[in-house]
């Protein structure tokens, strides 16, 4: 697999990178893949499988830039590969509604996280903000 035809990162939504699969790009860790599981302050925290000398499987945090990653073409990430132009016209002009506006209709919803790390778990949206929602997690 050629790393530099993949598409990078950078060509798609920030908001749909947390619990993307990411192959590295650059570096002494090129072509290994990773699961992001954080960004902030320009840096895409990765988390890595790798085997130990004794069979056991352990993770491994990596922090890079998004341009150093690349999606992979088999990957099922980043909302089913959709069309990152098309999430943004919507997510901006929607259906004459502001974004705000749907979203803080929202607060009270009981909701099943689907990316990152709480994927699986059950919760309810208890505040929205510059859309971003917070979900507080169950037990």
């Amino acid at each position: 697999m050629e790393l530099e035809k993949l598409t990078p990162l950078s060509e798609h939504d920030p908001n749909l990178w947390i619990g993307a699969e990411v192959i590295i790009k650059q570096g002494n860790l090129a072509g290994h893949t990773a699961t992001i599981i954080r960004t902030g302050n320009g840096w895409v925290q990765l988390k890595m499988a790798a085997s130990g000398g004794n069979g056991e499987t352990q993770s491994r945090m990596v922090a890079k830039r998004a341009y150093e990653l690349a999606i992979p073409p088999y990957s099922s990430s980043l909302g089913r590969n959709a069309n990152t132009k098309s999430i943004m016209k919507n997510r901006l002009e929607g259906n004459g509604e502001k974004v705000s506006e749907k979203l803080a209709s929202l607060v009270g919803t009981k909701v099943i996280v689907k990316y990152g790390l709480h994927k699986g778990k059950k919760g309810v949206i208890c505040n929205t903000s510059n859309g971003a929602v917070m979900v507080k997690i169950g037990k």
